[in-house]
């Protein structure tokens, strides 16, 4: 089952993903939602997420 996600984008990581300060993401989980995140705005990813994929 798909759901939209939208993500709140913290002032100081709106360079990141063009200035936006929400993303909308359909997706079925927290682990696929984190993994189209990574391709979409590899910059954000690394600033939320470990080199793990683990969330800071």
């Amino acid at each position: 089952m798909s759901m939209q996600i939208t993500i709140s984008v913290p002032a100081p990581l709106r360079n990141c993903c063009a200035g936006a300060s929400e993303l909308s993401l359909q997706t079925e989980t927290l682990r696929t939602m984190l993994e189209e995140l990574e391709l979409r705005y590899p910059t954000l990813h690394r600033s939320i997420c470990e080199e793990t994929g683990a969330v800071r």
